[in-house]
């Protein structure tokens, strides 16, 4: 356990250097880069000290990969500098500093609001050109930072109630569904040849079974599997990026003082906005990445590319940057974790879920375009938005996540397994 602290403090001399480099010019910043990217990537090497309780570790990888895009997002691209702290309410405002007038508190207090503020919620910073940062065509964030103030009594009894309801709901998915009701579970449950369905499904070239539970060569316990891998990743990401948050939002609030409850909203949206495989990414799950990838997405789409950031077809540029970033940044975490087996994967799950959005919004518009011309379009947007197409949505998400999943995580366990058993 004590190795753990390795990586930790690695990571709080970058974090340190970082916070100091968000207090001088920008042409000094240029000298902590090196500095600022060695012990993030220190931290990050040492991935393997982190205990693997929960997916701790691969979480600490992602954790690590966030910051370094958004550090560098803050420091580099957008040019963000600070204003000094209001001496009435203590509380961070982005413009022209003046350190002459500013203590080394509140100018770590400035660079702190900056440095935890990975999705950039308001109040947003203004960079050194002029440019907003919210001129970058990525959507709005889903949580609310106007919500109503809560007293620390409600914060933490509301923050603790939620984190044990989280751990008791992990402990009785993992006994009695997954993989406790699938046990005992062999290699062959995850051979290349189960990761195919719809294939099998359609052609079932080996229609040998004529039990009920067959169908061609699918059994029941094989499309009960991917339908718990469908919905499994989801919940425990959600229970572990909610319950790492609420653990931070008790630390930076309630003793080490440093942030208000209202500037801790919920990292997710809500559920009964998954109506689409868009919807899921843009309106349900977290956007911690969002704008940092999307800072990084716009300087490659300028210097690449050769088209400004702010005009019409670079949203989908920027789109499938983060997409593409996200699945490089999972990769990197299993390589460095030792899961090299399908590392590839992790990429190409999440460009397809892009792809999947993109076919989404031609299809929405062919569907409102054809029923225009059929004089059905106040019943097709009447659909759309009602509860029919909401359930429609929900279950075309379910069916792409019951189909790609099996592709991105049967090959990696598939592969884990076997090195496992060949080193024994």
């Amino acid at each position: 356990m004590e190795s753990a602290l390795i990586p930790v403090a690695y990571f709080g001399i970058s974090s340190a250097i970082s916070l100091i480099a968000l207090n001088v010019s920008q042409v000094q910043r240029i000298y902590f880069a090196p500095f600022i990217l060695l012990f993030a990537m220190l931290s990050f090497r040492h991935l393997d000290d982190i205990p693997s309780w929960l997916g701790f570790s691969s979480l600490w990888g992602l954790f690590i990969t966030i910051y370094i895009m958004h550090i560098t997002a803050v420091l580099y691209i957008e040019k963000w500098v600070l204003e000094p702290m209001n001496d009435a309410d203590d509380e961070c405002v982005f413009g022209i500093q003046d350190h002459n007038h500013r203590s080394v508190s509140r100018n770590l207090k400035a660079a702190y609001k900056v440095w935890s503020n990975p999705r950039w919620l308001p109040p947003i910073p203004i960079s050194d050109n002029g440019n907003a940062s919210t001129e970058i065509p990525l959507g709005q964030l889903h949580p609310s930072t106007d919500a109503k103030r809560s007293t620390m009594t409600s914060f933490i009894l509301i923050r603790t109630t939620k984190l044990c309801a989280y751990g008791l709901i992990h402990q009785l998915i993992a006994t009695h569904i997954f993989p406790g009701h699938f046990r005992p579970m062999s290699i062959d449950d995850f051979s290349p040849h189960h990761e195919r369905y719809i294939y099998r499904l359609l052609f079932h070239p080996t229609a040998s079974a004529t039990a009920a539970s067959v169908v061609g060569d699918i059994q029941l316990r094989e499309t009960l599997l991917r339908a718990v891998l469908a919905v499994d990743w989801v919940i425990a990401a959600y229970l572990v990026l909610e319950g790492s948050h609420h653990v931070s939002a008790l630390l930076f609030v309630c003793v080490l003082r440093l942030d208000e409850p209202e500037e801790w909203p919920p990292l997710f949206g809500s559920m009964w906005q998954i109506t689409s495989v868009q919807r899921f990414w843009g309106s349900f799950w977290h956007r911690l990445v969002v704008r940092p990838y999307g800072s990084h997405a716009a300087v490659l789409s300028r210097r690449l590319l050769g088209f400004e950031a702010r005009l019409g077809v670079d949203k989908v540029f920027l789109s499938f940057c983060i997409f593409l970033f996200s699945g490089l940044a999972h990769s990197a975490v299993s390589w460095q974790m030792g899961q090299r087996c399908g590392v590839w994967r992790d990429a190409a799950w999440f460009v397809a879920n892009f792809g999947a959005g993109a076919v989404e919004v031609v299809m929405q518009k062919l569907g409102a375009v054809l029923a225009e011309r059929m004089g059905l379009g106040e019943r097709y947007h009447s659909f759309a938005s009602g509860v029919g197409g909401r359930v429609l949505g929900f279950l075309w998400v379910f069916a792409f996540f019951f189909w790609s999943v099996p592709k991105w995580q049967f090959p990696k366990i598939y592969c884990a397994t076997l090195l496992e058993i060949y080193n024994k």
